[in-house]
């Protein structure tokens, strides 16, 4: 009994740390270690978050495998101020009926054209039983972007740096810590060309590579595959800008599970 809820947990809290990839980098299969193309949509926790210039806010919903369990909404709210940029989350997951979520601040610094960084705290709430309601814990993450040459980023997310558990009446879970490396190639400021390799200390490597292209400055395409062993999951999506107002839509597929969907809508303060 202790071994299958356990393993339950560890699927749901797996399933909330898919948050992390936003509707942009969805369509990539990717949890974006790197910036985009348009620097749109850009995930609250991560160093390609230093990256925005003008502040805005976020909504997104994720239909994972239509699945509500799994599934989740997020509201973000990015700050971009003069010596470092703010970003506010708040994402509700899984049984929404048991009032499962996640709520952070984060803190980044772009150091053009050179070193950006991410700094961010998390608070986390999973369902556990009638009896015991819902357990929580707080995580801390790091990220950080390197610029070598021109054209070429390289990035590093450190997901639960703190390798924080989650306290149950049975034991103590580990909540999933994850590390990411990613590199990305900006062609003609149009094409865009990023990989990705992550790995849990308790699970898979996984991988993803991506390409957007931008025909023209107001419509990204974007294109990708990601999986883990022998899991691979075509992707695809694209973005639309008016003014200050964005649109992202992204599919990804999965070849056991079925179909997960993915859309968002961001708001620009001023243009």
């Amino acid at each position: 009994m202790t071994a299958i809820i356990a393993c339950f947990f560890c699927m749901t809290c797996h399933a909330a740390t898919e948050k992390r990839g936003d509707v942009v980098n969805f369509s990539l299969g990717k949890y974006g270690c790197t910036p985009n193309l348009d620097n749109s949509m850009a995930s609250a926790n991560l160093a390609p978050s230093a990256m925005i210039d003008k502040s805005c806010i976020n909504f997104q919903y994720n239909n994972s495998y239509f699945l509500p369990q799994i599934g989740f909404s997020d509201i973000n709210l990015h700050l971009a101020l003069k010596k470092l940029n703010i970003g506010f989350y708040f994402n509700h997951y899984g049984f929404s009926e048991y009032a499962e979520f996640s709520a952070g601040i984060s803190f980044s610094k772009f150091f053009a054209p050179w070193f950006a960084f991410n700094l961010a705290g998390e608070y986390c709430g999973f369902y556990l039983s009638k009896e015991e309601g819902v357990a929580s814990s707080g995580m801390a993450h790091l990220s950080l972007l390197a610029f070598p040459v021109k054209n070429l980023c390289i990035g590093l997310s450190l997901y639960n740096i703190s390798f924080s558990k989650l306290k149950t009446a049975f034991q103590d879970i580990p909540m999933p810590s994850r590390f990411t490396l990613g590199i990305s190639y900006d062609f003609t400021r149009k094409a865009l060309l990023s990989c990705e390799f992550g790995k849990e200390l308790r699970g898979p490597v996984y991988y993803a590579v991506g390409l957007e292209y931008m025909p023209v400055k107001q419509f990204v395409l974007r294109t990708g595959i990601g999986g883990e062993d022998d899991n691979v999951m075509p992707c695809g999506g694209f973005g639309l800008r008016l003014g200050i107002f964005g649109i992202d839509f992204g599919v990804k597929y999965h070849f056991k599970l079925g179909l997960s969907m993915a859309a968002g809508i961001k708001f620009s303060f001023k243009k």
